[in-house]
Protein backbone atom coordinates (compact mmCIF):
# COMPACT_ATOMS: atom_id res chain seq x y z
CA UNK A 1 0.00 0.00 0.00
CA UNK A 2 2.84 2.81 0.42
CA UNK A 3 4.02 2.28 -3.45
CA UNK A 4 3.55 4.65 -5.00
CA UNK A 5 1.19 4.98 -7.81
CA UNK A 6 2.12 8.05 -9.49
CA UNK A 7 5.14 6.20 -10.49
CA UNK A 8 4.15 2.91 -11.43
CA UNK A 9 2.93 1.84 -14.85
CA UNK A 10 -0.85 1.08 -14.95
CA UNK A 11 -0.87 -2.42 -16.11
CA UNK A 12 1.04 -2.88 -12.93
CA UNK A 13 -0.86 -1.20 -10.51
CA UNK A 14 -4.15 -2.80 -12.29
CA UNK A 15 -2.12 -6.43 -11.26
CA UNK A 16 -1.69 -5.02 -7.67
CA UNK A 17 -4.73 -3.85 -7.24
CA UNK A 18 -5.58 -7.24 -8.51
CA UNK A 19 -3.84 -9.39 -6.62
CA UNK A 20 -5.28 -7.74 -3.10
CA UNK A 21 -8.42 -8.10 -4.28
CA UNK A 22 -7.96 -11.94 -4.58
CA UNK A 23 -6.07 -11.90 -0.87
CA UNK A 24 -9.68 -9.90 0.44
CA UNK A 25 -11.50 -12.34 -1.06
CA UNK A 26 -9.67 -15.87 -0.42
CA UNK A 27 -7.45 -14.79 2.15
CA UNK A 28 -7.91 -15.38 5.72
CA UNK A 29 -7.63 -13.41 9.24
CA UNK A 30 -4.51 -10.59 9.41
CA UNK A 31 -3.48 -11.48 5.80
CA UNK A 32 -7.59 -10.40 4.24
CA UNK A 33 -7.46 -7.64 6.95
CA UNK A 34 -3.62 -6.06 5.58
CA UNK A 35 -4.57 -6.44 2.55
CA UNK A 36 -7.66 -3.96 3.06
CA UNK A 37 -5.55 -1.62 4.54
CA UNK A 38 -3.42 -1.58 1.61
CA UNK A 39 -6.24 -1.08 -1.21
CA UNK A 40 -7.17 1.71 0.78
CA UNK A 41 -3.48 3.30 1.02
CA UNK A 42 -3.42 2.61 -2.65
CA UNK A 43 -6.40 4.28 -3.86
CA UNK A 44 -5.91 7.66 -1.91
CA UNK A 45 -2.91 8.03 -4.37
CA UNK A 46 -4.63 6.51 -7.63
CA UNK A 47 -5.73 9.31 -9.92
CA UNK A 48 -7.36 6.62 -12.30
CA UNK A 49 -11.88 7.27 -11.54
CA UNK A 50 -12.10 3.30 -12.91
CA UNK A 51 -9.86 1.81 -10.57
CA UNK A 52 -10.86 4.01 -7.69
CA UNK A 53 -14.37 3.11 -8.06
CA UNK A 54 -13.42 -0.27 -8.34
CA UNK A 55 -11.71 -0.12 -4.81
CA UNK A 56 -14.33 1.41 -3.61
CA UNK A 57 -16.33 -1.17 -4.72
CA UNK A 58 -14.82 -3.70 -3.20
CA UNK A 59 -14.18 -2.07 0.60
CA UNK A 60 -17.95 -1.00 1.03
CA UNK A 61 -18.89 -4.42 0.51
CA UNK A 62 -16.92 -5.95 2.80
CA UNK A 63 -17.81 -3.57 5.07
CA UNK A 64 -21.56 -4.51 4.20
CA UNK A 65 -21.60 -7.82 4.19
CA UNK A 66 -17.91 -9.63 5.16
CA UNK A 67 -17.89 -11.36 8.50
CA UNK A 68 -17.14 -8.82 11.71
CA UNK A 69 -13.26 -9.55 11.95
CA UNK A 70 -12.84 -7.58 8.54
CA UNK A 71 -15.35 -4.58 8.75
CA UNK A 72 -13.80 -2.35 10.34
CA UNK A 73 -10.55 -3.00 8.71
CA UNK A 74 -12.74 -2.22 5.66
CA UNK A 75 -14.03 1.09 7.32
CA UNK A 76 -10.27 2.21 8.41
CA UNK A 77 -9.64 1.65 4.36
CA UNK A 78 -11.87 4.08 3.25
CA UNK A 79 -10.98 6.53 6.21
CA UNK A 80 -7.83 6.31 4.80
CA UNK A 81 -8.95 6.36 0.99
CA UNK A 82 -11.24 9.27 1.46
CA UNK A 83 -8.67 11.09 3.69
CA UNK A 84 -6.07 11.63 0.35
CA UNK A 85 -9.58 12.08 -1.87
CA UNK A 86 -8.70 14.86 -4.33
CA UNK A 87 -13.07 15.37 -4.74
CA UNK A 88 -15.39 16.63 -2.72
CA UNK A 89 -18.04 14.65 -4.09
CA UNK A 90 -15.54 11.68 -3.53
CA UNK A 91 -14.83 11.90 -0.07
CA UNK A 92 -18.47 12.76 0.46
CA UNK A 93 -19.67 9.04 -1.06
CA UNK A 94 -17.25 7.95 1.35
CA UNK A 95 -18.44 9.45 4.37
CA UNK A 96 -21.93 8.44 3.46
CA UNK A 97 -20.78 4.64 3.23
CA UNK A 98 -18.73 4.81 6.58
CA UNK A 99 -21.69 6.88 8.30
CA UNK A 100 -24.51 4.56 7.29
CA UNK A 101 -22.68 1.64 8.82
CA UNK A 102 -21.51 2.99 11.91
CA UNK A 103 -25.41 4.25 12.54
CA UNK A 104 -26.91 0.61 11.36
CA UNK A 105 -24.43 -1.28 12.80
CA UNK A 106 -25.17 -4.31 14.86
CA UNK A 107 -22.28 -6.66 16.53
CA UNK A 108 -19.35 -6.52 18.45
CA UNK A 109 -18.57 -2.77 19.83
CA UNK A 110 -15.31 -3.33 19.65
CA UNK A 111 -15.60 -3.47 15.54
CA UNK A 112 -18.42 -0.85 15.72
CA UNK A 113 -15.02 1.35 17.22
CA UNK A 114 -13.10 1.08 14.48
CA UNK A 115 -15.84 3.37 11.74
CA UNK A 116 -15.77 5.68 14.46
CA UNK A 117 -12.25 6.26 14.35
CA UNK A 118 -12.77 6.10 10.49
CA UNK A 119 -15.58 8.84 10.74
CA UNK A 120 -12.26 10.97 12.21
CA UNK A 121 -10.14 10.44 9.93
CA UNK A 122 -12.94 11.70 6.95
CA UNK A 123 -13.47 14.95 9.10
CA UNK A 124 -17.22 14.04 9.09
CA UNK A 125 -19.32 16.37 10.39
CA UNK A 126 -22.70 15.24 9.77
CA UNK A 127 -21.57 12.02 11.56
CA UNK A 128 -21.03 14.19 14.98
CA UNK A 129 -23.93 14.06 16.22
CA UNK A 130 -24.25 9.92 15.93
CA UNK A 131 -21.27 9.51 17.44
CA UNK A 132 -22.04 11.76 20.05
CA UNK A 133 -25.20 9.83 20.62
CA UNK A 134 -23.15 6.81 21.80
CA UNK A 135 -19.73 8.96 23.13
CA UNK A 136 -23.45 10.10 26.15
CA UNK A 137 -24.63 6.57 26.45
CA UNK A 138 -23.10 5.24 29.74
CA UNK A 139 -24.46 2.00 29.17
CA UNK A 140 -22.53 1.77 26.20
CA UNK A 141 -19.09 -0.26 26.17
CA UNK A 142 -16.10 1.84 27.04
CA UNK A 143 -13.84 1.22 24.84
CA UNK A 144 -16.17 2.05 21.88
CA UNK A 145 -17.33 5.51 23.69
CA UNK A 146 -13.55 6.32 23.99
CA UNK A 147 -13.34 5.77 20.27
CA UNK A 148 -16.14 7.94 19.53
CA UNK A 149 -14.44 10.41 21.61
CA UNK A 150 -11.40 10.83 19.70
CA UNK A 151 -13.08 10.79 16.23
CA UNK A 152 -14.95 13.56 17.91
CA UNK A 153 -11.69 15.09 17.97
CA UNK A 154 -10.32 14.53 15.24
CA UNK A 155 -13.18 15.56 13.32
CA UNK A 156 -12.56 19.18 15.51
CA UNK A 157 -16.85 19.50 16.50
CA UNK A 158 -16.92 22.10 19.19
CA UNK A 159 -20.54 21.60 19.80
CA UNK A 160 -19.15 17.71 21.28
CA UNK A 161 -16.72 20.01 23.98
CA UNK A 162 -20.12 19.14 26.42
CA UNK A 163 -20.20 15.09 26.57
CA UNK A 164 -16.22 14.94 26.34
CA UNK A 165 -15.60 17.00 29.31
CA UNK A 166 -18.82 14.74 30.98
CA UNK A 167 -17.28 11.21 30.12
CA UNK A 168 -13.51 13.11 30.87
CA UNK A 169 -15.17 13.34 34.29
CA UNK A 170 -16.30 9.39 34.72
CA UNK A 171 -14.33 7.23 36.87
CA UNK A 172 -15.22 4.63 36.32
CA UNK A 173 -12.61 3.93 33.17
CA UNK A 174 -9.36 5.32 32.93
CA UNK A 175 -9.47 3.89 29.13
CA UNK A 176 -12.27 6.53 28.52
CA UNK A 177 -10.81 9.04 30.24
CA UNK A 178 -7.45 8.95 28.58
CA UNK A 179 -9.53 9.12 25.63
CA UNK A 180 -11.74 11.62 26.19
CA UNK A 181 -8.37 13.72 27.13
CA UNK A 182 -6.80 12.93 23.94
CA UNK A 183 -10.48 13.99 22.37
CA UNK A 184 -9.98 17.75 24.72
CA UNK A 185 -6.45 18.32 23.16
CA UNK A 186 -7.15 17.28 19.25
CA UNK A 187 -10.21 19.93 19.69
CA UNK A 188 -8.09 22.35 21.50
CA UNK A 189 -10.77 23.88 23.71
CA UNK A 190 -9.58 25.87 26.36
CA UNK A 191 -12.80 25.20 28.12
CA UNK A 192 -11.48 21.59 29.12
CA UNK A 193 -7.92 23.16 30.90
CA UNK A 194 -9.69 23.03 34.41
CA UNK A 195 -11.13 19.76 34.53
CA UNK A 196 -7.60 18.43 32.61
CA UNK A 197 -5.76 20.31 35.60
CA UNK A 198 -8.20 18.76 38.20
CA UNK A 199 -7.78 15.26 36.90
CA UNK A 200 -3.45 15.79 36.25
CA UNK A 201 -3.34 16.76 40.23
CA UNK A 202 -5.58 14.10 41.53
CA UNK A 203 -3.25 12.01 43.35
CA UNK A 204 -5.78 8.85 42.33
CA UNK A 205 -5.38 9.62 38.76
CA UNK A 206 -3.24 7.04 37.53
CA UNK A 207 0.62 7.87 35.39
CA UNK A 208 -1.10 6.67 32.52
CA UNK A 209 -3.83 9.01 32.68
CA UNK A 210 -1.48 11.94 33.65
CA UNK A 211 0.04 10.89 30.74
CA UNK A 212 -2.68 11.60 28.35
CA UNK A 213 -3.31 14.53 30.44
CA UNK A 214 -0.44 16.26 30.14
CA UNK A 215 0.15 15.74 25.93
CA UNK A 216 -3.61 16.71 26.19
CA UNK A 217 -2.97 20.22 28.31
CA UNK A 218 0.15 20.89 25.57
CA UNK A 219 -1.86 20.56 22.52
CA UNK A 220 -4.10 23.12 23.68
CA UNK A 221 -1.44 25.27 25.12
CA UNK A 222 -3.17 27.16 27.53
CA UNK A 223 -0.35 29.19 30.56
CA UNK A 224 -3.33 28.06 32.80
CA UNK A 225 -1.22 24.58 32.61
CA UNK A 226 2.06 25.56 32.90
CA UNK A 227 2.74 25.37 36.75
CA UNK A 228 0.58 22.30 37.22
CA UNK A 229 2.63 20.73 34.23
CA UNK A 230 6.12 22.10 35.75
CA UNK A 231 5.08 20.76 39.29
Amino acid sequence: GQINSDNTDRKVLANMVQTLEYIVKKGEGQAKNFALISLGKLAGSISTPKLRGRIFDTLRTVMKKASYTSKPFAALALGLMGRAANGAADRDNIREAVRFEFVEFRGDPKNRGGYAIALGMLQDQKGSDALIKVLEDKSAEKRLRGACAIALGMIKDRKAMKAITKALSEKSSRELRVDTAVAAGLIGDSATVKTLIDLLKDPRSSLFVQGSVSLALGRIGDRRAIEPLVQ
